[in-house]
């Protein structure tokens, strides 16, 4: 039995004329693959939340995200832009982010686009952004255009502050929510409180040792525990570190109990959300990344631009606005979703070529997009220097309709046939070649690079949350 109530969101067989001005809810799930919720044919039932959504609404099948970590994917998903116009991304040299004993190698988000927040703030709306991610502090710049715009310690501690902003109802509202459980360390929780015993020292799990943590929160997996040592996804990547079978299965059950207990999350913000007289506004719910579970040699995101990071969940739900129970397997990318609240909340959205609003697919779900779908991994100075190989260099994504072509930066290429092999697990480059030239020179200009702007400075106390986060070196 459920330990909490599914919410729903009203739903109607004709679509009526809707209200003027629907409040909207965009909530990220930090981090969550899609292969991993169960409305995606996950085995475990890790998001029957997010399945009651789907379920009021249209969920989408096929979603790329333009990057593989929250700077430049959040940046995408507030412009409708992609990673190399808007410029929020891995950078080499001084510029970026400047930091007293480490640096984030990353350039902030253009200043001249013109964000989410500021066209919903423009129309009249108030604006939030509540996250327990800490990139999305205000002062990174991320986050522009919203009138409040808070970070906060833990996933549950965003709620009573939502509540709160869910009471005021004289002015309609955006709401952008990030939950970031499921991003590492991952702790046990009552999903998984039974793999407790098989993290103790006598255990003999010696391969989690070095990344186990217990303190006041309970035991947890932790990629990087201590200054000096290597994280488990340097450790692991580079060799030193052997996870055998059994710690694999292990390190996903742990990620899917994060993902319940983020589940529940989502549970208690859309019964705060029905509560206030919201149900019949606009709810979007998707990720920004997924995550390595160890799959391809890899652990945790960034830098490389595989299913297991970019393949992320999307479902939108707007009664009177879309219909309820669609699945639309047209692919799409993560920016759509700027055109498309403000398409849905009756504003009318500035031109964006790298997006495409998804209303029409919701009654033609197999209409299809005009824009390939393209990503992109820069290269991460500080684990190209200490661990090299593959992060030497960066990538680019080109897909065309059932085909991907993976490019690196300084050479090599990989192609994928997606038909017979959606996982993009055979490269057939070298039996395709013509197939390979022929995406070559249709993504040869798809990656126009903009002016990153200035840096930014950051305030002592963010920094050391984001070096805690493991996001800063030194």
């Amino acid at each position: 039995m459920l330990p909490w109530l599914l919410v729903t969101l009203a739903c109607t067989e004709e679509l009526p004329d809707p209200p003027p001005r629907p409040d909207v809810l965009l909530v990220v799930l930090d981090t969550v693959r899609a292969d991993h919720l169960s409305a995606y044919g996950h085995t475990r039932a890790t998001s029957p939340q997010f399945d009651a959504i789907a379920a009021s609404g249209v969920l989408f099948e096929d979603v790329t995200a333009p990057a593989s970590w929250t700077w430049p994917s959040h940046a995408s998903l507030f412009t409708g832009t992609a990673p190399w116009t808007h410029g929020a991304h891995f950078v080499e040299g001084d510029t970026g982010l400047p930091l007293s004993g480490g640096h984030l190698h990353a350039a902030p988000m253009r200043e001249d686009l013109e964000t989410l927040a500021e066209a919903f703030a423009a129309a009249g709306y108030r604006t939030a952004s509540l996250s327990a991610n800490q990139l999305l502090a205000p002062e990174l710049g991320l986050t522009r255009g919203f009138e409040v715009a808070e970070t906060f310690a833990d996933d549950s501690d965003i709620l009573p502050r939502a509540r709160a902003l869910l009471r005021q109802d004289d002015e309609p509202l955006f709401l952008f929510v990030n939950f970031y459980g499921a991003h590492a360390p991952w702790f046990i929780t009552e999903a998984t409180r039974p793999l407790a015993a098989q993290l103790h020292p006598q255990a003999g799990q010696e391969w989690v040792l070095p990344y186990v943590i217990a303190d006041g929160g309970g035991v947890h997996v932790h990629q990087k525990p201590s200054p000096g040592q290597p994280s488990a996804f340097e450790a692991y990547v580079s060799g030193e570190l052997e996870i055998p079978p059994d710690g694999k299965r292990l390190i996903r059950r742990l990620y899917d109990g994060e993902l319940r207990r983020v589940d529940q999350m989502l549970n208690q913000l859309l019964k705060a959300w029905n509560a206030s007289g919201r149900g019949a506004g606009v709810v979007a719910v998707t990720s920004d990344h997924g995550e390595y579970l160890g799959e391809r040699g890899l652990l945790a995101h960034c830098r490389t631009l595989y299913p297991e990071v970019l393949r992320i969940p999307l479902v939108l739900a707007a009664p009177g606005r879309l219909p309820a129970g669609v699945r639309v397997e047209t692919p799409v990318q993560l920016q759509d979703l700027h055109p498309t609240l403000l398409e849905l909340a009756g504003l009318a959205p500035r031109p964006r070529p790298e997006a495409d609003s998804l209303v029409p697919l919701a009654s033609d779900p197999d209409a299809p997009l005009n824009a390939p779908i393209k990503a992109a991994a820069w290269r991460d100075p500080n684990l190209a220097k200490r661990v090299g190989g593959r992060f030497e260099q960066g990538y680019r994504l080109f897909r065309d309709a059932d085909e991907a072509l993976i490019l690196g930066m300084t050479g090599g290429e990989e192609y994928y046939a997606l038909a017979e092999d959606p996982g993009m697990n055979q490269d057939l480059a070298a039996q395709r070649p013509e197939r390979v030239e022929a995406l070559r020179a249709e993504a040869a200009r798809g990656y126009p690079e903009a002016e990153t702007s200035g840096p930014v400075e950051v305030s002592a106390e963010t920094l050391e949350v984001l070096r805690a986060m493991g996001y800063i070196d030194g």
